[in-house]
């Protein structure tokens, strides 16, 4: 018997972001109910009439949730829950590991000892990211395990001081290690009445469900190059590494939380290797009518993600289908616009 029973309500955590707004259009589309938090109910007003239009209303419920990194934040919203996908997270790209790291190992210690203080709850799923287990590195051979940790990050982000810009993105993804870790340390340490998991997403891409997140983290590299007519120099630096549909990273965190034989487990949401021109090629034969740059720099990612077959596994076990390519996920981004 499945965890969570259609008709069950689940909780997502900052319902409203680009993975998070995904899960609730699956979990809905799939017969259960869902509670969203958000920090401001306004700003996401969006959000309520998408899905209410969608799926007609009193299917999804809203809650204000203006600071998730208070301690007991969600204690209020986990009445009543059968499942949770803790999505929200710091996004706030700080070169200062202080103000990104305690806090999030923090936040994710208080709610799952919260969590774990209501007897309905069932499953609890971790959006994590693919940096809590590597740092692209163009044209390097690297092998991970669902055993790898980014150590490295670790490392470069509590070096000693200055600050500065260059850090930000070993704080985010060292911050991304140690939430993730605390899941699994709490779990060692405590009796958890309900199953956990986590889902590490690479740069997810793809359909776009409002176009407030046309500017989310990774969506906004197309939307850069798309506007622009060229590669932002801020894109230039980035390094070819995995893509991923995020309806995919989606559907992985709705197995995650209903799917019996999934459970205490790593989930590797790595779609298909990409390089700029392997973009630029597929967006050229999507919107040929669009001005796009000429070319990348031809640099490529070697890297083996052993756990990304069972990943695709639970997807075709549970969907029919395993992770979409390149093209098909860029085609549905490039038609939001």
């Amino acid at each position: 018997m499945a965890p969570i029973q259609k008709g069950d309500k689940v909780l997502v955590t900052g319902s409203n972001g680009y993975i998070a707004s995904h899960i609730v259009d699956i979990l809905l589309s799939q017969g259960y109910l869902v509670r969203g938090t958000v920090r401001s109910l306004e700003r996401s007003a969006w959000s309520q009439k998408y899905f209410d239009n969608k799926y007609g209303k009193g299917k999804l419920e809203l809650v204000e949730v203006k600071d998730f990194g208070v301690k007991g934040a969600y204690h209020d919203a986990m009445q009543d829950i059968s499942g949770i996908a803790h999505v929200a997270g710091d996004v706030s790209f700080s070169a200062d590991p202080n103000a990104v790291i305690p806090g999030t190992i923090a936040g994710v210690r208080d709610i799952l000892l919260a969590a774990n203080k209501i007897p309905s709850i069932k499953r609890f799923v971790l959006t994590s990211s693919s940096t809590a287990a590597l740092t692209p590195q163009a044209n390097t051979k690297l092998r991970i395990t669902k055993d790898s940790w980014n150590t490295s990050a670790i490392e470069q982000a509590w070096a000693p001081p200055p600050y500065e810009s260059a850090r930000a993105w070993s704080v985010y993804s060292a911050g991304k290690t140690q939430g993730e870790q605390e899941l699994w340390k709490v779990a060692a340490e405590s009796t958890l009445h309900f199953e956990i998991s986590s889902v590490l997403p690479n740069a997810n891409l793809g359909r776009l469900l409002d176009d407030s997140q046309k500017q989310s983290s990774t969506p906004s590299w197309i939307t850069g190059v798309y506007n622009q007519k060229s590669i932002p120099e801020q894109l230039k630096n980035l390094p070819p590494q995995w893509m991923v549909n995020v309806v995919d990273t989606a559907r992985l965190h709705v197995v995650a939380l209903t799917d019996p034989d999934v459970k205490n487990e790593r989930i590797f949401a790595f779609g298909e290797t990409y390089n700029w021109d392997g973009i630029l090629q597929a967006a050229r034969r999507i919107k040929p009518e669009a001005e796009w740059p000429l070319e990348g720099d031809g640099r490529e990612d070697l890297s083996e993600i052993v756990p990304r077959e069972r990943a695709e596994e639970i997807l075709k076990r549970n969907f029919g289908e395993g992770f979409r390519g390149l093209e098909e996920t860029l085609r549905e981004q490039l038609e939001s616009y």
